[in-house]
């Protein structure tokens, strides 16, 4: 047998080369980081590059031109005139709240940061009359002895659609059942940025640095520990310049945490190039020229 036809036997007429059944993963399941923040998808989408970078394609991508051609029996292409029911779902109405534009950057988006994009096909008479975007993150493709199914989790339960009653607009995958998804592989990176964020708002909030510590000779009880608490506990505020009153012979020692020491600015910059290259866009287009 020869390489082309191990490759035919690999995937079979018309079969899959990933054979196992179940659950289709499109990356890791945790939301977990090293970092120690758990990042859901609507956390990823509150830092400012992820925004921007999926801003930028979903509305360039949307803007292209769009035009659909069928095959003629002599092998030559021929557009479809304006009235074809594919041109009238796909460029003008998909459905009855959404223009064509609003339908491709919605599943645009999706496929940016899920990997994948899923829109419910509803029919009339056997053929498609309107296109309904789904919930990617609600949407787990599931491979069983018949193809593929679409398990849909709604408030109702779980809705098990086929595949031809599923619009899957599929990303970068390695097996061509799913894409894989941005978010899940960049949730590492945007961990340490939602760290860093969070950092930085607790030191600004607190005056930008520790305002002292606090010095006693002898090791405190519970109680005199609460009661140090009591007093001195509205020593951290904003208000920077705040006065403290010392009793009892304790002793104050200031703290020093310049922001360079923190290298916080430097740490903050590289992760909005490492998420920009997630998603493969140039950091000049979303608004960051240092180094144009």
């Amino acid at each position: 047998m020869n390489l082309f036809s191990r490759v035919l036997a690999l995937f079979g007429v018309g079969g899959l080369a990933n054979t196992d059944k179940g659950q289709q993963y499109s990356g890791p399941a945790t939301r977990s980081t090293e970092a120690g923040i758990v990042v859901s998808d609507d956390r990823a989408m509150q830092v400012s590059a992820v925004w921007s970078c999926v801003k930028l394609i979903t509305e360039t991508t949307s803007s292209l031109p769009l035009h659909f051609f069928e095959r003629r029996s002599d092998g030559e292409r021929e557009m479809l005139e304006q009235d074809h029911y594919l041109v009238q779902l796909l460029k003008w109405k998909p459905n009855p709240w959404m223009t064509a534009i609003e339908f491709r950057e919605a599943m645009t988006a999706q496929l940016v940061l899920w990997g994948n994009g899923y829109a419910l096909i509803e029919r009339i008479d056997g053929r498609p009359s309107s296109l309904i975007p789904m919930k990617p993150e609600h949407v787990v493709p599931v491979r069983d002895e018949t193809g593929i199914r679409y398990h849909y989790t709604t408030s109702k339960g779980v809705v098990i659609l086929a595949a031809d009653s599923v619009f899957h607009l599929k990303g970068f995958g390695t097996e061509g059942i799913v894409g894989l998804s941005p978010l899940a592989y960049a949730r590492s990176v945007l961990g340490i940025t939602v760290a860093a964020d969070r950092y930085a708002s607790k030191s600004f909030s607190e005056g930008g640095r520790p305002a002292g510590v606090l010095r006693v000779d002898k090791f405190l009880t519970d109680d005199q520990r609460n009661k140090m608490k009591e007093i001195y506990g509205k020593v951290s505020d904003t208000e920077v310049s705040r006065l403290m009153v010392l009793e009892g012979g304790l002793e104050f020692q200031a703290i020093s945490m310049p922001p360079d020491d923190m290298q916080m600015l430097g740490s903050r910059q590289f992760q909005l190039a490492e998420i920009a290259r997630f998603f493969r866009v140039p950091l000049h287009l979303i608004m960051d020229t240092e180094k144009s």
